[in-house]
């Protein structure tokens, strides 16, 4: 029973995410000059793929690859559309998927695996040499859970996955929620979190049987897949003073790696008006601009060690 009730709640949240971002996408005015090309990457119907890049560009600064967000339960490779077409402005080679969205038939260990079979794919696809690996929200989480799956041999094993030899210059995760029973926390509501949203998420995102699940046990939270033996690239994270819901997960996660002495770095906008994703939802507003040409000097900047 209580998990029906959670499933309905969140069940209105995926539709007022798509109701916002219908409304946004209405507004949206793309920068011209952009190629944008669909292909599909695997066997199953969800299964493709958006690039973008200028028209008549045949050098490109990097290969962006951005995995959308949207609670695990929302978007495809539309949704961070306009932000895509901004940084293929920028001079990048840039490419989204569509992935599986958890529900009765699909778990978090799907989507992980969509990735992966994503990322082979455009490896035998195109060949560049610099790669750079974003992800906003929910997307953020599949992007850094990705890279250390692929570089830890036990974690590999528990997946059965494909590894991929991308050479990823950097890391950007925006308003990640890697902290994931963090995101159905209710401050002042304690035992409805107790009861009703922490099982309601872990059943979600790891089934009917999460209690036994090994993939729970390994992603949860950062420290249980990321220590000091744990190499990283060059990380940016990006969060807001206007994301009020999220942005306490970017900050215990840029903390967290600074103690583990990896290369991190954090960007804090600090207008209030900027909430969650501001700068990928309005990569033209002022905000996101400034945003994203500092996450687009970073890219440059790490893309030349």
């Amino acid at each position: 029973m209580f998990y029906k009730i959670f499933k309905y709640i969140y069940d209105i949240i995926k539709k007022e995410m798509a109701k916002s971002d219908n409304k946004r996408f209405a507004k949206e005015i793309l920068p011209s000059n952009i190629c944008k090309e669909t292909f599909k990457y695997g066997d199953k119907d969800y299964q493709y793929y958006n690039i973008y890049r200028q028209e008549n560009l045949n050098q490109f600064k990097a290969c962006i690859i951005d995995i959308h967000g949207g609670g695990f339960v929302y978007g495809d490779k539309e949704t961070n559309n306009n932000f895509n077409y901004h940084l293929a402005k920028g001079g990048y080679f840039v490419t989204t998927l569509t992935y599986s969205l958890v529900d009765e038939n699909y778990l978090l260990k799907d989507q992980i695996e969509d990735v992966f079979c994503y990322l082979n794919h455009l490896e035998r696809k195109y060949k560049f040499d610099k790669y750079v690996l974003t992800g906003d929200s929910a997307g953020a989480v599949l992007a850094i859970l990705v890279y250390v799956i692929n570089n830890d041999i036990e974690l590999a094993k528990l997946y059965n996955i494909e590894n991929f030899n991308l050479d990823f210059k950097s890391i950007i995760l925006n308003h990640n929620v890697c902290y994931i029973l963090d995101m159905v926390k209710l401050k002042f509501n304690p035992i409805v979190t107790k009861l009703i949203a922490k099982p309601g998420i872990k059943r979600l995102l790891y089934g009917k049987e999460y209690k036994k699940s090994k993939i729970l046990a390994t992603t949860l939270e950062p420290k249980l897949y990321i220590n000091k033996q744990t190499e990283l690239p060059p990380i940016l994270l990006i969060t807001s003073q206007g994301d009020k819901a999220f942005k306490n997960q970017t900050i215990r996660l840029y903390n967290y790696l600074k103690s583990l002495n990896k290369n991190v770095e954090l960007y804090y906008e600090t207008d209030k008006k900027a909430q969650h994703v501001f700068n990928i939802a309005y990569p033209a507003d002022e905000n996101g601009i400034r945003c994203n040409k500092m996450l687009m000097e970073y890219i440059d900047y790490k893309s030349k060690k």
